[in-house]
């Protein structure tokens, strides 16, 4: 059944009941039923007053009974009786005062489940001493008016009941719809679009540097890093193979002693040759290097070495002979590398770059969120349509329990 049937109720021949909506229905339900709900609230205290006078009766009746005196002058019946009267009279101590029928008749379900139970030695006790007899009255009527007051409950007081049921709805269905005006208007103050917008253009800003005259810099400055770094390893490739070229003879001359007149310093770069040391020799003096070429170029007579050894030796040592060129060159395309290098570090366009990649990256990360935030709140905005609607709907079948005939909303 659709929710506008159950607006429609149960229709008669009376005239429908209006609700201008359903925030204001608890109103419309007092106006209709004001004054049988105050008939009702006068019978309610009438009620409470009738029992807590027949309560009052049951007092007395167990006063008399704590001061119970045996005409035969058994002091194990009095104390039996006067035991069993100030237990009783423990359970009732408390139950008086009050305004609300339910909380009342509640309370005296369970206080006179305890009266009741009166266990087999108790009640041999009354009937040795013929006594107990108006307790037992007073309790009947008691729980005679405890039935009265649960019938009153179960039918007359239903009204009640649905008044109570219906303010609570109306409350709750208040607070489910201006937690949904909340909800609404965070839905209102995400803007995806907006987001979207600032993402395009700071991506396209980041497209832009890339054509920039920036970007062209740093491109010429790449180049020219690649271009020394190019003729650098050309000057280490060729130091390489020139001492792979005197390797072997120079090995035979060491080992045989065919080496003229020479410095330490001298001996020691021939083995960073023969022993392909690189770096090492890259470091030692230049002027050391070529007059240690000289020495090994003057000691190659004597036909020791054979003509191809010879060659290759002679070849290396043509290269060392000016090696305070090549290690100036390569000092020169050192110092120019390493400028390079801290114009590239030091250049805008990598702070520009890095500034435009952390806000496309925030934007990014904030456009997620709003996306997430937007299924989330209409997730839980689809939740409390469903609650306000199952709301709705017990408002409604208050009223038809209530009127038996049609309810018009709105």
């Amino acid at each position: 059944m659709s929710l506008f049937d159950r607006l429609r109720g149960l229709t008669g021949s009376s005239e429908p009941v209006v609700v201008e909506d359903f925030e204001s229905a608890d109103k419309v339900f007092n106006d209709e039923r004001e004054d049988k709900l105050e008939e009702l609230e006068s019978e309610a205290e009438d009620f409470c007053d009738e029992v807590e006078n027949a309560v009052e009766n049951l007092r007395n009746d167990l006063e008399d009974l704590k001061d119970y005196e045996d005409s035969k002058d058994r002091a194990v019946i009095e104390d039996n009786v006067e035991n069993f009267a100030v237990e009783r009279l423990r359970l009732l101590e408390d139950f008086s005062g009050y305004s609300d029928v339910e909380e009342m008749h509640s309370d005296l379900s369970d206080v006179l489940e305890e009266l009741n139970a009166i266990d087999d030695k108790t009640e041999a006790v009354f009937d040795e001493a013929n006594i107990g007899g108006e307790f037992s009255k007073s309790l009947k009527k008691l729980t005679e008016h405890l039935e009265k007051t649960e019938n009153f409950l179960q039918t007359r007081y239903q009204t009640v009941k649905r008044k109570k049921n219906l303010e609570e709805k109306v409350e709750e269905l208040k607070e489910l719809k201006e937690e949904k005006t909340e909800l609404e208007e965070k839905l209102d103050n995400l803007d995806e679009e907006e987001v979207e917008e600032k993402l395009s253009q700071k991506k396209k800003s980041l497209q832009q540097l890339e054509d920039s005259r920036l970007r062209k810099e740093i491109n010429k400055l790449e180049d020219e890093l690649e271009e020394k770094k190019e003729e650098r390893s050309k000057i280490l490739d060729k130091t390489g193979s020139s001492m792979g070229k005197m390797e072997r003879g120079l090995k035979k001359m060491l080992h045989d002693g065919k080496i003229g007149k020479i410095s330490e310093e001298g001996s020691d770069i021939l083995r960073d040759i023969r022993d392909g040391e690189k770096s090492q020799l890259l470091n030692r003096d230049s002027e050391e290097v070529e007059e240690a070429a000289e020495a090994v170029e003057k000691s190659t007579g004597g036909g020791f070495l054979d003509s191809s050894t010879r060659r290759r030796l002679l070849q290396g040592v043509s290269y060392f002979k000016s090696f305070k060129d090549k290690k100036k060159e390569l000092e020169g395309l050192q110092r120019e590398i390493k400028e390079i290098e801290e114009k590239l570090d030091d250049h805008e366009y990598h702070e520009d770059r890095e500034k435009l990649e952390k806000k496309v990256e925030s934007l990014e990360n904030c456009l997620q969120r709003d996306k997430e935030n937007r299924e989330e709140l209409e997730s839980k905005g689809a939740e409390l349509e469903s609650k306000i609607g199952d709301i709705e709907e017990g408002i409604l079948d208050i009223f038809n329990e209530e009127f038996k005939r049609e309810v018009k909303v709105g």
